[in-house]
């Protein structure tokens, strides 16, 4: 179907795909699904035709070719397309972020950039996002810009990254995004699928499903085509070998309207049936072309034709008007559909297919500038050579498209390549020379590209063959493949191996004044700060920063105080974690060490949430945000210790909106990092079932392969979710399970106090020794690893508080001081949500005391707080103390019998409680209780507690249970 015909049976999603793209949806981004021939390019090409004219239309294609990648290809080719204003957009951009445009794409910025993109060792591929969406939504503020990215399932991880960051972090305000795709390619283990399903979770994103043709819009597609009214019988016949799918349904048509009306329904039958109607010259230039890829330039065919050839391109007239290829602009020949071109390429002699791979090698070889995509050049050489079996040549190319994919940096199709290497080593006899490297080495470059790329466990695979290739290397060496191996599985969420690594690499480098020496402790010492081995992780940090500092390493002194403050503050160390914390991003700021640098934030951000200063910590976490966007970094962690901060101080859409705003990588880690967050906001909110469904979704696993700090992190957000289902003995394991985790002083005064209010609320006989062991255990870890005169530790100091106001409690002595002391930290550390509980404990013992007004007073605040902040847990609980206490108006004109005050003395009486009982339940006096029995025995009629209890059963009053 060629754009000049008529769109058909596709009005209702084109007018979706034109809202986005003119801004007036809501929804900025689509997902534009459908099986192979089902009309995706098709209805593009309506879109493009219908846009008004300031609207920037980009439309580039992902490429599939048998070897190699071609990195960012689609994007380039949109982003070549864009309109008039691109030159204004690109002027008002920074000179560092029009470089890294200008390295991917050199026609946006005329005359080169004026600096060179940094090609240091942290280089990630987030810059390079980062410059794209500055340029896009540079200009969108001239122009409205719609960027279309067709054939997703071929695309390469870059441009799939790329279009997740798009939609996440650049799409609204003047720009849209549109992706097509062919659901019949989603396999179950088809790299988009996880993409698609990331993006439907996002609120920016509509998705759409091309559906085949219905009758009535076959027969309206069989007349356009044919030019009169089909029958009946043709329409029937039509649907049936079609099954509605437009691209069948055209060919089909074709070959009736051409006399061949007997031709069999197979696609390839079908097209080759067309292409052998066609010319010698004809068919010759479709093979051509087919075997060239997605598309070809006129002038790369040109040199690879053979002298015999020299009248095929006389035949693209022909092959043009029987609707087989079409010819673009930039004078590109492609099929008009890729089904086409596969069929032909099958259809292809192997012998003829490796012939003309052969001569496009030549042609690229000798004009590169003539492939698909500058980028991909080298890629698309290495592939002919390879369809040609010329593997040495294949060889060279396949090291030069790895460089270049590296150097973008699109990191997972660089591995691609070296995988290549690997795998045309032993067919190549000089393979070290012309490659520039040892076997070995090839390795750790696979290795290190598998990390980078987020595939951590194929880098250990890697790493381990270089290990075992290099064995008669010099011990110091080994040592360092030994570390990073270390990093490779850390990365990999196994901490265990990662530190039996990593000891293995202390052990082999034994010069105590040598570079190796401080890489290998630093990286030990953070694993060991990891997995909360403290007093471990000390020994090796002080000894890395030690040896960085004899020989003049920065970088990795660094490093270490970076491990070391992380771990002093985690550890309640305030002010020693802090300063160190700030040592290390001063060494990353001088060095440039970007990575580093954001490492510095991630670290200070989530400690000083574990010490109780959410200040602080919003305030470093905006700011390392802001770091990790100049300098084009992922920022996840930093996001995510946000997130924390923000649902802590019940700042629910705040969280939520930053929580939509991340990008998710892969791994345990991340997905339950946000887990906990929403965990929390849904249960301080009131669903505790949706909390409990998220930490069931959310479980940790089990074994050496989980960072332990998440663990307590969990088991403490069970035991709560438990306390407020009510379920003290699920809340009691849930306790025992995070304790025996490893854990940081905060989780295990966080946990113990919960254990101490399971016990106390519960009220259960004999519990006292529980308590007074916890409470024990909270005391000994303050008084040994803590400084009390640390005072910016608001969390420790608050918890410490509360276990002093439980441990007076016990004696009954009075708590309020305690309480009120608890308050005060708990204020100072901007954790609302925990101020508000400790509010409601200090209400509680203020109504013990006999201090009835200050009660109140305090318990309705927390009523009031709870309900602006909307989390009825807390005020619910409130509004329970008020109404066994008294301090509530009872509904005097009630219809019950009893009021609310007399029906909670009588659960009490039906329970078997005394007067003193009844009293220090409901907070009154022995004597009120007296009164109040009196009462209802009167109202009841009867004569003792007893008959009390059987009449009130008898009456149904006692069918809800006393809170």
């Amino acid at each position: 179907m060629s754009a000049a015909e008529a769109l058909i049976g596709r009005e209702a999603e084109l007018a979706l795909l034109l809202d986005a793209a003119t801004g007036r949806a809501d929804r900025s981004a689509v997902l534009l699904g459908g099986d192979a021939g089902m009309g995706k390019t098709r209805l593009v090409e309506e879109l493009r035709a219908r846009l008004p004219d300031d609207v920037a239309v980009g439309v580039g294609a992902c490429i599939h070719t048998a070897h190699g990648s071609l990195p960012l290809v689609a994007v380039t080719e949109a982003l070549r397309s864009l309109g008039s204003e691109v030159d204004g957009a690109v002027a008002s951009m920074p000179a560092h972020v029009s470089a890294e445009l200008g390295a991917l794409v050199p026609e946006l910025v005329p005359g080169g950039p004026t600096v060179e993109p940094p090609r240091d060792d942290e280089r990630t591929v987030y810059r390079l996002f980062d410059a794209i969406r500055t340029f896009l939504t540079s200009l969108a503020a001239r122009q409205r810009v719609c960027l279309v990215v067709e054939d997703l399932h071929w695309a390469d991880a870059s441009t799939r990254d790329l279009v997740t960051f798009l939609v996440q972090r650049g799409v609204g305000d003047g720009f849209s995004l549109i992706g097509t795709y062919r659901s019949d390619e989603m396999s179950r283990t088809h790299p988009l699928r996880p993409v698609l399903a990331e993006l439907d979770r996002s609120p920016r994103v509509r998705h759409l499903t091309l559906r085949p043709f219905d009758d009535t819009e076959l027969a309206r597609f069989a007349a356009s085509r044919l030019g009169r009214p089909p029958s009946a019988r043709l329409v029937d016949d039509l649907a049936d070998r079609s099954s509605g799918n437009v691209f069948y349904a055209a060919e089909l048509l074709d070959a009736m309207r051409d006399g061949q009306p007997t031709v069999r329904p197979e696609l390839s039958d079908l097209v080759l049936a067309r292409v052998e109607a066609t010319s010698t010259d004809a068919q010759r230039l479709l093979r051509l072309v087919a075997v060239a890829g997605e598309s070809v330039r006129d002038e790369l065919l040109e040199l690879v034709l053979e002298p015999d050839d020299e009248d095929v391109l006389d035949a693209l007239g022909e092959v043009v008007e029987q609707r087989l290829l079409v010819v673009g602009d930039d004078g590109r020949m492609r099929f008009r559909h890729a089904l086409m071109q596969e069929a032909v390429h099958h259809g292809t002699l192997p012998r003829e297919r490796r012939v003309i791979h052969r001569r496009f090698a030549e042609a690229l070889a000798a004009r590169p500038d003539l492939a698909s995509s500058p980028l991909g050049a080298n890629a698309e050489l290495a592939w002919h050579h390879r369809e040609a079996r010329e593997f040495a040549a294949a060889l060279e190319a396949s090291a030069a498209a790895a460089r270049s994919a590296e150097a973008v940096p699109a990191f997972s199709e660089a591995l691609e390549h070296v995988r290549t290497l690997l795998e045309l080593w032993d067919d190549v006899d000089d393979a070290e020379d012309r490659v520039g490297m040892p076997h070995a080495d090839v390795l750790r470059w696979a290795a290190e590209l598998a990390h980078e790329a987020g595939d951590s466990p194929q880098g250990v695979v890697y790493q381990r063959a270089a290990i075992a290739a290099m064995a008669d290397a010099e011990p110091a060496t080994r040592g360092l493949l030994h570390e990073r191996l270390g990093r490779f599985l850390q990365a990999a969420g196994r901490a265990d191996d990662a530190i039996a690594e990593y000891e293995r690499g202390v052990d082999l480098v034994t010069d105590p004044a040598s570079p190796e020496r401080a890489v290998v402790l630093a990286g030990y010492g953070q694993q060991l700060m990891l997995t909360l081995r403290h007093r471990e992780a000390v020994v090796a940090l002080d000894g890395a920063i030690d040896v960085a500092r004899h020989v003049g390493d920065r970088r990795i002194e660094g490093h270490a105080l970076n491990s070391l403050g992380s771990m002093y503050l985690h550890d309640g160390r305030y002010t020693r974690g802090v300063g160190l914390l700030e040592e290390a991003a001063e060494i990353a700021r001088t060095e440039g060490a970007h990575g580093e640098l954001l490492r510095t934030y991630v670290n200070v951000v989530s400690g000083l949430v574990d010490v109780g200063d959410l200040a602080a910590a919003e305030r470093h976490a905006d700011e390392g945000l802001r770091r990790a966007a100049e300098l084009g970094h992922e920022s996840f962690f930093i996001g995510a210790n946000l997130v924390f901060v923000l649902t802590e101080q019940g700042r629910w859409e705040d969280a939520a909106a930053v929580s939509d705003s991340l990008r998710r990588p892969e791994g345990h880690l991340p997905h339950l990092w946000l887990a906990h967050s929403s965990s929390d906001r849904a249960f301080w909110r009131g669903d505790l079932e949706g909390a409990a469904r998220t930490l069931d979704d959310s479980e940790p696993p089990s074994g050496p392969t989980m960072e332990p700090q998440l663990v307590p992190m969990h088991w403490a957000r069970r035991a709560a979710l438990a306390i407020g289902s009510g379920d003290p003995s699920v809340a009691r394991e849930a306790v025992e399970r995070g304790l025996a985790a490893v854990v940081t002083m905060p989780q295990e005064l966080e946990l113990r106090i919960l254990a101490v209010e399971i016990e106390v609320d519960a009220g259960a006989a004999g519990s006292e020794e529980s308590v007074v062991a916890h409470l024990d255990a909270i005391d000994r870890l303050v008084d040994e690893r803590f400084d009390r005169s640390d005072n910016g530790a608001h969390r420790i100091l608050a918890l410490a508080a509360e276990a002093a106001a439980h441990r007076a409690a016990l004696a009954d002595e009075d708590s309020v001081e305690r309480w009120s002391e608890a308050v005060e930290q708990w204020g100072a550390s901007g954790c609302v949500l925990r101020l508000l509980r400790c509010r409601l404990r200090l209400g509680e013992a203020q109504l013990r005391s006999g201090d009835r007004s200050s009660a109140e007073a305090t318990l309705l605040d927390v009523v009031d707080r709870a309900e602006a902040l909307g989390t009825p847990v807390i005020g619910a609980a409130a509004q329970r103390l008020l109404d066994h206490a008294g301090l509530t108006a009872a509904d005097e004109d009630s219809p019950d019998l009893l009021t609310s005050r007399e029906r909670d003395v009588l659960r009490l009486v039906a329970d078997g409680r005394t007067n003193r009982q009844i009293g220090d339940r409901l907070f009154i006096s022995p004597k009120t209780a007296s009164v109040h029995v009196s009462r209802i025995l009167q109202k009841l009629g009867v004569d003792n507690r007893t008959e009390a209890a059987a009449a009130a059963r008898r009456a149904g009053l006692l069918d809800d249970e006393l809170a």
